[in-house]
């Protein structure tokens, strides 16, 4: 039987529906899972958590800096309330299950603002821009940059890709500034940003900072979705 995934989707729109990119859906069903969308506002978390076999935290806006003390900037865009709490609960208690954990882009952030560090507000004032983690061509359009992501050769990440040197799809403008507790640092870009991390007290729980779900075809992550379905069965 197929591993059932929850995946999260984004906050309400305007016109009061929820939606998420459909790469997402592709990458867990092409993998062997059956997904289901898990949408912000659901207040019974440890019953919808019963019923899952793998968690996918997904991208989107930005969560709102006073979570972890943050202060707002210009850049900051998209903060949603609902998605926040409903998204904070679901990291903090999924990490007490027996399930795999694949968090991305935001939900890399996610994981580590419910494990109380803060996230870097705004990733050129701290990186610079030798390396373009978003590109900001026109407003309320995605333009996926690329760049290589260097994993720590003893992780888990490397063994499942069976590579050091990766190319990744990017769009984002934060990063967390540090790793939490019980975390381990796996994975960083050449300017220094945290791309990736593990957590220790699982045997599958991985956050990365780029998109994999966009490269989902792609060798490389067409294993890494495959390990993260295989782990849920």
């Amino acid at each position: 039987m197929s591993p059932l995934i929850g995946i999260t989707t984004y906050e309400r729109n305007e016109s009061a529906e929820f939606s998420l990119g459909a790469n997402y859906v592709d990458a867990v069903r092409e993998a062997g899972g059956l997904p289901v969308l898990l949408t912000p506002g659901e207040a019974n978390i440890a019953q919808l958590l019963d019923r899952l076999d793998g968690l996918v935290l997904t991208g989107g806006g930005d969560a709102d800096p006073a979570l972890y003390g943050g202060a707002n900037h210009p850049k900051v865009h998209q903060v949603n309330g609902e998605r926040d709490r409903f998204e904070l609960e679901l990291a903090r208690a999924s990490l007490d299950r027996a399930f795999p954990v694949f968090a991305v882009c935001r939900g890399m952030q996610i994981q580590a603002i419910a494990a109380g560090c803060p996230l870097v507000v705004h990733l050129p004032e701290r990186y610079g821009t030798e390396i373009e983690h978003r590109l900001d061509l026109a407003p309320g359009h995605v333009h996926i940059t690329r760049h290589c992501v260097t994993l720590d050769p003893e992780s888990q990440l490397a063994a499942i890709m069976d590579t050091t040197e990766l190319g990744v799809a990017s769009w984002h403008h934060q990063a967390i500034a540090k790793v939490p507790p019980n975390w381990q640092l796996v994975g960083q870009s050449a300017d220094g940003v945290i791309e990736a991390m593990e957590y220790q007290l699982r045997p599958w729980v991985i956050a990365v900072q780029w998109h994999p779900e966009l490269t989902h075809k792609d060798p490389f992550h067409a294993k890494l979705w495959r390990s993260f379905v295989d782990a849920a069965r």
